[in-house]
């Protein structure tokens, strides 16, 4: 009968540390790995700057584009799109305990990934200008 007792508490302690599964397995943020050929460009996004290769730490709730630029070559734009990741519904697993994990996970937007996960761009090289001189002998 002791054991029973026991058993019951211990069960509840465990679903509860397994709530919010999301956040606790994801985190708030995500890495992204930025590489771009050439070497060395420099990106831009979330009020971070970085110098290719490198990562950004990004909030995983939000949409964002990335500026990645270098002296000689063309800009370049790229979209990270929030894509639903499913670790929430692990949450569903753990009724009655599964409304407030939902709401945590919804809060942290931890049940969201990041896509493109990593990046690797080929920048392509500033067209040369040609400058012609006007034509002197012309009648």
């Amino acid at each position: 009968m002791r054991v029973r007792f026991l058993i019951i508490p211990a069960g509840g302690i465990i679903l509860l540390l397994c709530t919010s599964c999301a956040t606790m397995c994801n985190g708030t943020r995500q890495s992204i790995k930025i590489e771009t050929d050439p070497g060395g460009a420099t990106v831009q996004g979330d009020f971070q700057t970085i110098t290719t290769p490198g990562v950004l730490k990004l909030k995983r709730g939000e949409v964002y584009t990335l500026e990645i630029s270098m002296d000689g070559y063309e800009t370049r734009r790229i979209r990270l799109d929030r894509k639903d990741n499913g670790r929430m519904l692990y949450n569903a697993l753990l009724l009655p305990l599964a409304i407030p994990a939902l709401i945590i996970d919804s809060y942290t937007d931890a049940g969201f990934d990041l896509e493109p996960s990593s990046v690797l761009i080929k920048l392509d090289p500033v067209p040369p200008v040609i400058l012609t001189s006007p034509n002197c002998n012309a009648t």
